[in-house]
């Protein structure tokens, strides 16, 4: 598998795994920033760069949401709140907006 299709089916849980670093384990030292804000701002655009580079990538749709589900489930159960798992729909509706442009982007070429 090549490194690009690696990136873009890991792309959200990376950017999980620095969430739980920030605010859970404080390993970065910048606890102070604000958890929701994180949950709405950051998370929704990895998803959405995820949408968009798995079309230019041709990377399997089902098994980068299936390994980013799994992800936001574990950060869900190590660190958030249950009321949080509404999110989950945000991301999955912002992962389509990116899909969908990625393959605009890719259809103009």
């Amino acid at each position: 598998m090549k490194i690009s299709k690696m990136i873009t089916i890991l792309l959200p849980a990376l950017v999980m795994v620095v969430y739980l670093l920030i605010f859970n384990y404080d390993l970065l030292g910048i606890s102070g920033l604000n958890r929701k804000g994180w949950l709405l701002t950051i998370l929704p655009a990895a998803f959405l760069i995820q949408g968009i580079a798995s079309v230019i990538t041709k990377t399997n749709i089902f098994v980068t949401l299936i390994v980013s589900c799994l992800a936001y489930f574990g950060l869900l159960y190590l660190s958030l709140e249950t009321s949080d798992i509404s999110y989950l729909i945000l991301y999955l509706i912002v992962y389509a907006v990116g899909y969908v442009i990625g393959w605009f982007v890719r259809k103009s070429k």
